[in-house]
């Protein structure tokens, strides 16, 4: 009687034994369990966050790579990268447009710089012919009146302010007097080309 009551208590501890191991190793596989969760967690933050940064720092849209590394990513994770990476592929439109509109209005202000440009070398020109041609038609006008008043060839040559200090040349002071004129207007026109364009030609 006294050995059943024994085998018994013993069989009890046995099993009272197992119960506790088996217990604890069902605590220990939760715990392992958890903590591989945390890590695999973890792992694909950490992955996420690399994905986000190689996209910002060299994005290559048109790579396809051999594994989908955001395939591990939670959903809300997954949306967030999808709309940043739109975010990016708007603001480079925005970027190559803005360029593209600042490209076009330094061509047009260079246009515009270079059409004013020639239209004031046309003004200056157009002045520079114009005063040229009076010089040469007050330059006929003073031969017809040399012709006209007989003026010898070797009094022409005379400066016309020192012709009025000699004497015996007051018939021919109408024509000193127009070919002083028509000196002051060809310096005139000399110093009009030099200051302008004209001057490099």
């Amino acid at each position: 009687m006294n050995m059943s009551r024994l085998k018994l208590a013993a069989m009890l501890v046995t099993f009272a034994t197992l119960v506790g191991i088996v217990i604890w190793q069902l605590t220990q596989i939760g715990s392992y369990k958890a903590q591989t969760a945390a890590l695999k967690e973890q792992l694909e933050q950490t992955a996420a966050a690399r994905l986000i940064r190689e996209n910002q720092v060299k994005p290559q849209p048109n790579l396809q790579p051999s594994a989908n590394p955001t395939a591990s990513l939670p959903q809300d994770q997954f949306r967030e990268l999808l709309r940043l990476r739109g975010d990016v592929g708007v603001l480079k439109q925005r970027l190559s447009e803005a360029l593209q509109r600042t490209a076009n209005a330094e061509s047009q202000q260079q246009h515009s710089a270079t059409l004013l440009d020639l239209k004031l070398k046309c003004e200056v020109a157009k002045q520079y012919v114009q005063e040229q041609s009076l010089v040469n038609t007050v330059k006929v006008a003073l031969e017809e009146l040399r012709s006209a008043l007989n003026v010898p060839e070797e009094v022409t040559k005379l400066d016309p302010r020192e012709a009025s200090k000699i004497q015996d040349m007051d018939k021919y002071s109408p024509y000193f007097r127009l070919k002083f004129q028509c000196e002051q207007m060809e310096k005139a026109v000399e110093d009009y080309k030099a200051r302008s364009w004209l001057a490099e030609q």
